[in-house]
């Protein structure tokens, strides 16, 4: 029918007819599209694809995890954690937290943990009544703390081995030399007396920054014995020079422990009572026991 109707119509009719259609067709695509869509896309009317959609916009959270805010993963060091939702008012939310071992203070969705060992740790959160959809861990590798020492007498004698140390924790493989050292295993000589030092380097295993200590060391030609000084009114003192100064102290240090040793220009002396004498002039520093 509609055919004949188009057929005697004359040209303006027609293509009104035809817009027409066009629009019916249009219309009816609109109207039928989401019907199917909502019965299923296979048409068999089981509803799955309409169920899957509500369960993802109902669902509780798409990101409920525990995030490292800062802070360096040592011993003794405050690490801050954080949970990060897309979802979820966590201001508003009751969050608990737990760890396998440590010090953690919580505060909501931050908390600070602090290793009092090394070792691998476990930090738990979930949101109280939502465990099962909103709760998240995190494991910490806490490192010791860098540590590098050498161990080591602070003098030595010129051509004798003394033994040295290189204690290093909480870092990877190490590097030492010396500026005028050398090493023999665990020893360490010297041919010429003055100052040498030891440097040791290493990375600390915690985020990888250098650490570089440093050592120095006297040496001495020999140690004498039996010194007899001539009368004080006769014996010029000469300056000492900076580096023999240094060998002094160092020397001292070993035997009298850290301190200030005041050297002054002027002085009295009524009367001597050492141990230990050095004697500068310029051939060197001597040392008489």
């Amino acid at each position: 029918m509609l055919k004949k109707v188009i057929e005697k119509g004359n040209g303006t009719l027609k293509a009104l007819i035809i817009v027409f259609i066009i629009g019916v067709i249009i219309l009816a695509t609109v109207i039928v599209v989401p019907i199917v869509s909502e019965r299923g896309g296979n048409g068999n009317g089981n509803g799955n694809n309409k169920i899957e959609v509500a369960e993802n916009e109902s669902s509780v959270a798409t990101t409920f995890k525990i995030v490292h805010a800062g802070g360096i993963p040592e011993v003794g060091e405050t690490v801050c954690l954080e949970i990060v939702s897309d979802k979820l008012p966590l201001d508003s939310m009751r969050i608990e937290w737990s760890t396998t071992s440590g010090a953690l203070k919580t505060d909501g969705k931050v908390a600070n943990f602090t290793a009092l060992s090394a070792g691998d740790f476990t930090i738990s959160a979930w949101i109280v009544g939502m465990e099962e959809n909103a709760s998240s861990k995190i494991t910490l590798k806490m490192h010791d703390r860098p540590e590098l020492q050498i161990i080591c007498n602070s003098w030595m004698l010129s051509n004798d081995f003394i033994e040295y140390e290189v204690v290093a924790k909480g870092v990877g493989p190490y590097k030492i030399w010396s500026d005028g050292l050398r090493f023999k295993e665990n020893t360490i000589f010297s041919s010429e007396p003055g100052i040498a030092s030891i440097w040791v380097e290493a990375e600390a295993l915690s985020d990888g920054r250098k650490i570089t200590i440093q050592k120095e060391i006297a040496i001495f030609q020999a140690i004498a014995s039996g010194y007899n000084p001539p009368a004080l009114g006769e014996k010029s003192i000469p300056i000492l020079k900076n580096a023999q100064k240094k060998q002094i102290y160092l020397f001292l240090s070993e035997h009298i422990g850290e301190g200030e040793i005041v050297f002054s220009k002027e002085f009295f002396i009524e009367e001597i009572k050492a141990k230990f004498l050095f004697v500068g002039d310029e051939k060197g520093l001597r040392v008489y026991e």
